[in-house]
């Protein structure tokens, strides 16, 4: 499978989030940073580094690689935790409200459902 047979997981959460967007950022290539942007990446900046603790009895990975050749899918997750019993719960970290993309509160609808499963921090 080559590299433009794979969809990266951030442009189905672009593609959930607002269709324009993702079709900006990933076919366009158009893609300007703001005061949102940047306060999200540093919200980011600890679960970006690759590496892994121990906390409440929990194996806590970050950075952690993720792949599906049957899907073709790849990403990364920020966070996932692992219970003793090797139960992974991904962690997704966000900033701010949540909107859609003509900037009104948005609420969840159907195509979150694909992160249903997983943990929420703000």
């Amino acid at each position: 499978m080559g590299d433009d047979d794979v969809i990266a997981l951030s442009a189905l959460q672009h593609w959930a989030y607002c269709p324009r967007q993702c079709g900006l950022i990933y076919r366009e290539q158009v893609f300007d940073d703001n005061v949102h942007t940047l306060r999200g990446q540093a919200v980011h900046a600890q679960a970006d580094r690759p590496g892994f603790e121990f906390r409440r009895g929990l194996r806590v990975e970050r950075a952690l690689p993720l792949f599906s050749d049957r899907l073709g899918l790849v990403g990364k997750a920020d966070t996932v935790e692992f219970e003793p019993d090797g139960t992974p719960y991904p962690v997704e970290y966000k900033h701010g409200a949540r909107v859609d993309c003509n900037g009104a509160n948005a609420a969840v609808s159907e195509p979150d459902s694909l992160l249903a499963p997983a943990k929420h921090a703000a």
